[in-house]
């Protein structure tokens, strides 16, 4: 009779590496912005009319935290994980404008880590509503 192995499981599968490298992948893509020297490439910057450039950088830095709060809801981790993450989010803000005062032609602004601050909780309350109609969904099914 063959016997075959067994294998120790690690706990890592797709489930668990898929949501935690788009996350990362993100998060790094959004640093790398952050930090960048010229995030807009003149040539995408000529194309934008001049009273829209303000507006779109902010709308950018609350988009860009709502989505990195909403990917964090889909981590496969436990509560108080996910609250490390999110605060590792908030610290990123902070940790980001204090990293354009480093760049040349950037700076940092306290309206801006306000504005990453609002986009968390955005995010926060656009998994929370999802929560809701997910269970108010369940209950229905379940009638």
């Amino acid at each position: 009779m063959h016997q075959t192995a067994s294998v120790p499981r690690t706990g890592l599968s797709i489930k668990t590496i898929l949501p935690l490298g788009v996350f990362l992948f993100c998060l790094a893509l959004w640093t790398h912005e952050l930090l960048a020297e010229n995030p807009v490439p003149d040539s995408v910057k000529q194309r934008i009319p001049v009273e829209w450039r303000f507006w779109l950088a902010k709308g950018l830095h609350v988009g860009a935290y709502a989505f990195l709060t909403v990917l964090a809801g889909w981590l496969p981790v436990p509560g108080k994980l996910f609250w490390g993450v999110i605060v590792l989010l908030v610290l990123h803000g902070v940790a980001g404008e204090i990293g354009q005062t480093f760049v040349d032609g950037r700076h940092g602004s306290t309206r801006d880590v306000l504005l990453d601050w609002a986009g968390i909780v955005i995010g926060l309350v656009v998994l929370q509503c999802g929560r809701w109609a997910f269970r108010r969904r369940a209950t229905t099914d379940t009638q």
